[in-house]
């Protein structure tokens, strides 16, 4: 049974931003230099999508494209790349990401006439998003990097 009508959209527009934020680590995992980065990358890519299929289920199969913000995503990833010339910008834009659709979930689960089912459903999908790239070894070696540069 799909969820009410009032949570359907708020919940699509979840869903879509969570197609967004796979499509963006594997943009992220394709242009990071650092091996065991990338595939950390397609591996949260891989991930999402997972999530992503699990919502669209959730929705009765309700197919979730993604939202025009994949585009913005897309060519903020680019921009930053050229400008910044390593790895750093892969990781900051995929953690931006992913805090921004943190912050989708916390509003939706803030509103009071959120039906229970789709609570559950938005309570597990916040923590399934570990905030775990500082620890991935490609990212230390940049932090490093940096520090040696000041």
């Amino acid at each position: 049974m799909p969820p009410p009508i009032n949570d359907h959209d708020a919940l699509r527009a979840i869903g879509s931003r969570l197609t967004d934020v796979s499509k963006l680590y594997e943009n992220a995992a394709q242009i990071a230099d650092k091996a065991d980065l990338r595939e950390h990358l397609f591996e949260r890519a891989r991930q999402r999508r997972e999530m992503s299929n699990a919502f669209s289920a959730f929705l009765d199969g309700e197919e979730l494209d993604g939202s025009a913000l994949s585009i913005f995503d897309k060519l903020r990833l680019t921009v930053d790349r050229v400008i910044e010339g390593d790895d750093r910008a892969a990781c900051e834009n995929v953690e931006r990401a992913d805090a921004d659709l943190a912050s989708m979930i916390e509003d939706q689960l803030a509103d009071p006439e959120l039906e229970a089912t789709a609570g559950d459903v938005l309570r597990d999908l916040r923590a399934r998003l570990p905030r775990d790239l500082p620890h991935v070894p490609g990212l230390r070696d940049i932090a490093r990097e940096d520090e040696q540069k000041i």
